[in-house]
């Protein structure tokens, strides 16, 4: 670290080991766990750190009690104010079969962004109609996959993808559902553009080939880690002032309205742009959310609904049926991955380093722009009055866990249980050097295999030549 900023550094640590110790996230309740009094931490009536003992490190766990009431809290949310609405869960979030099937039962249906979730939701016996289609630089196979399924939407996100589906309808002589993406966020390079008349030349070609196109409606997708309906009713309205001058200039009325999701989770955070700057350049991490004051999301819901409906009455338009697309808000929570530490390191010029095997390039990268909440998993009770820079196995800098953050006293053989893993964290796993880690399901005391742990044989299973 530049000279001039390590004491910059310096300072700002002492605050941040002062706001982390404070913090209310100490407490594991808000994620449905406990500690024991012998301090282990436990979920769905299993200890975590006897569960590394018998599976190994690193490993994620799925409590599955958690994960029902989760889907089920914003199920009910939705439905309360938006009877009909289609709730689709985010393959791209979490895509682990295990998860994704129960929430399948318990009525959610499917959005995928590639051709390998497609698939993947028709193996889990999703019907065609249950699945949106979503993504960016769709090629034919995917989108003829779709149309054979019968979907109950594919979204343009750029005109070649309508091309390629005109072709794809004529050659199936089958009706396509289609919707539009719009763009609503100036700066994404995701949808349809309004201000450029993008959105309204695909509009216009889907109007001239009617025994080519159903139009469904249209979809937006501009939030993350939000708690906040304004933004939402923004961009809702800038979609249905849109849906209205379509519907008088080319005859085209929306049944639905994809509101996407970006649902926050109150117990992590992303990082805002100065928070994620300040953590790669001083190291330090970003103040700890206040999981008191998080996300209503029957209040939300409310709100939302409240506005679409006025929204919609000024525009004179029949209120669309709303389609969400949740993703953190019902995997984030229910979800803890396990990682041992395999030794402490003396560090003369800051924190020391506890050597972990859960870096963010194998198993934990949102925690390179996420703040999640650290237990010490086998020592719930002893004091948070050391801090530490978390590393993981691989030989790059690069393989950090956390930096500066604020723990009981680290010895070899502790288990790190980092919360909130349930989103992004499977996605985004490799297996640079390491086989990738196994996941387990946790019920009321039982355990279940989800994934198993990969062997040497899985990371050489596709190469060309036979091995000795």
């Amino acid at each position: 670290m530049n000279k001039f900023l390590a004491p910059i550094a310096r300072f700002g640590a002492r605050r941040s080991f002062r706001q982390q110790k404070l913090s209310t996230l100490w407490n594991p309740e808000h994620w449905g766990a406990e500690a024991s009094a012998d301090g282990y931490l436990q979920m769905d009536g299993v200890s975590l750190p006897d569960l590394v003992s018998a599976h190994g490190s690193p490993l994620l766990a799925v409590s599955r009690s958690k994960l029902l009431l989760d889907a089920a809290r914003f199920a009910s949310a939705v439905r309360a104010v938006f009877p009909n609405a289609m709730i689709a869960c985010s393959y791209k979030t979490n895509g682990v079969p295990g998860v994704l099937q129960q929430l399948h039962r318990s009525g959610f249906g499917a959005e995928v962004i590639s051709h390998y979730e497609l698939w993947l939701a028709e193996r889990l016996g999703v019907p065609g109609e249950r699945i949106v289609v979503n993504g960016v630089n769709k090629d034919a196979a995917f989108l003829r996959h779709a149309v054979e399924l019968g979907v109950s939407s594919i979204n343009i996100d750029e005109p070649g993808e309508l091309a390629l589906l005109r072709q794809i309808a004529e050659q199936l002589r089958r009706k396509v559902r289609v919707s539009l993406r719009l763009k609503v966020d100036s700066a994404s390079h995701f949808g349809l553009a309004i201000e450029s008349g993008e959105a309204s030349v695909v509009a216009r070609e889907i109007a001239a080939n009617p025994e080519l196109f159903e139009f469904v409606g249209l979809h937006l997708h501009a939030l993350a880690d939000n708690d906040d309906p304004e933004p939402h009713i923004t961009y809702a309205r800038t979609a249905l002032e849109f849906a209205a001058g379509i519907r008088q200039s080319l005859g085209l009325q929306i049944t639905s309205l994809n509101l996407g999701g970006g649902f926050t989770v109150p117990t992590m955070k992303v990082m805002s742009r100065f928070e994620y700057a300040r953590q790669r350049l001083l190291d330090l991490p970003a103040r700890p959310p206040d999981p008191l004051s998080g996300l209503d999301i029957g209040r939300y819901m409310s709100r939302l609904a409240e506005a679409i409906e006025s929204i919609c009455r000024t525009l004179d338009l029949p209120s669309p049926r709303i389609i969400l697309e949740p993703g953190r808000i019902l995997t984030s929570q229910s979800h803890v991955m396990l990682s041992r530490v395999h030794a402490v390191k003396h560090n003369r010029f800051g924190p020391d380093f506890a050597m972990t095997d859960a870096g963010k390039i194998l198993t934990s990268y949102p925690c390179d722009y996420e703040y999640h909440q650290m237990f010490v998993a086998n020592r719930m009770h002893a004091p948070c009055d050391t801090t530490y820079h978390l590393m993981g196995r691989l030989c790059t800098s690069a393989d950090w866990l956390a930096k500066n953050r604020c723990l009981p006293r680290l010895e070899a053989g502790d288990v790190i249980a980092i919360m909130d893993a349930g989103a992004y964290f499977t996605s985004y796993a490799c297996n640079f050097a390491f086989p990738r880690p196994g996941i387990v399901s946790l019920d009321n005391g039982q355990v279940s295999t989800l994934r198993h742990r990969e062997r040497f044989e899985h990371l050489t299973a596709m190469d060309g030549i036979e091995l000795g």
